[in-house]
């Protein structure tokens, strides 16, 4: 409707080269749509982004269509690929200077074999303790070693059960 207020006509498709309608700009969003293709093996159509149509109707008069032209929008590489760089992270534990259980047996092993009883200083042990939390209960889930080495207090990281979570959106629904 826009296009007829201003004096020209709209047509979804290009008509044939030779038919008596004369397309003299194709109106896109996107290149390499059928009709932008088209539109690119006739000469005398200009293809034009939709600014062309809008700024021209704001200043009433035809614009340049250089100013508008539809381009593909692939980004522009301005110097040499980035350079891919892989971080390899340190672990906190060696797997060749330690004592623990590489055996997968269950208890701590010292070169003997034998459980040392001293498991404080044989790796990262894993709280797995209850506690009572809002009149729930939750599992304390912490790592004393490894606060121990990074001097932090100890501060356990406290996780509602499901049980608990699922009440408390059930109570925030009501």
């Amino acid at each position: 409707r826009l296009t007829a207020r201003y004096g020209g006509s709209w047509v979804e498709e290009l008509p044939a080269e030779g038919s008596y309608t004369r397309v003299t700009h194709v109106v896109s969003a996107r290149p390499g749509t059928d009709k932008v293709m088209q539109a690119l093996a006739r000469s005398s159509v200009y293809i034009v982004s939709a600014s062309w149509f809008y700024e021209s109707i704001r200043r009433l008069a035809r614009q340049p269509e250089a100013n508008h032209a539809l381009t593909p929008t692939t980004p522009v590489l301005n110097g040499p690929a980035p350079e891919i760089v892989v971080n390899e992270w340190e672990s906190d534990d060696d797997d060749d200077g330690d004592d623990d259980d590489d055996d997968d047996d269950g208890d701590d092993d010292d070169e003997s074999g034998e459980d040392d009883g001293d498991d404080e200083k044989d790796g990262d042990e894993v709280d797995t303790r209850k506690r009572s939390v809002d009149g729930g209960e939750a599992d304390v889930v912490s790592s004393d070693a490894k606060r121990r080495r990074r001097g932090d207090d100890e501060v356990p990281a406290v996780m509602p059960s499901d049980t608990d979570l699922l009440a408390t959106l059930e109570a925030a629904m009501r």
